[in-house]
């Protein structure tokens, strides 16, 4: 089974997939958020051929919602609706920062996105919580 993972911005989405097989999360490509990044994930789910979604929910430090993870939420229910795919999510606060931290260690260019690092993150710590 593979599944993909998201961090939603208000510019660029962040991608992982992880395959269940070596659950080991790796990010891709950025997807630009505008209005076709329903049609760029439908392509990258049928290219990757993913079964299931996780996206990076971003709660208060409280762990409570804030208008942007009502935002989140929604689009949740339309990738689920519109993909047609069980849609998980996960508590992304701090994977940015832990993401910039990984990104910095590597050396001056990273490979990846910042956002896809995030998503790499959000992916393998839910994974973590089904197969622990």
């Amino acid at each position: 089974m593979k599944i993909l993972g998201l961090d939603l911005g208000d510019r660029h989405v962040g991608v992982a997939v992880l395959d269940t097989t070596v659950p080991v999360a790796l990010p891709l490509p950025a997807i630009t958020y505008n209005r076709f990044f329903i049609r760029a994930l439908t392509k990258l789910v049928a290219e990757q051929q993913t079964d299931e979604i996780v996206i990076g929910l971003p709660l208060t430090l409280a762990g409570t919602d804030s208008p942007q993870t009502k935002k989140v939420r929604a689009l949740a229910n339309q990738i689920s609706t519109e993909l047609n795919r069980p849609v998980h999510l996960q508590d992304e606060r701090f994977t940015t920062r832990q993401a910039s931290g990984l990104l910095k260690s590597m050396g001056p260019s990273p490979a990846h996105h910042l956002d896809s690092v995030a998503a790499q993150l959000i992916l393998e710590a839910w994974w973590a919580t089904r197969s622990a």
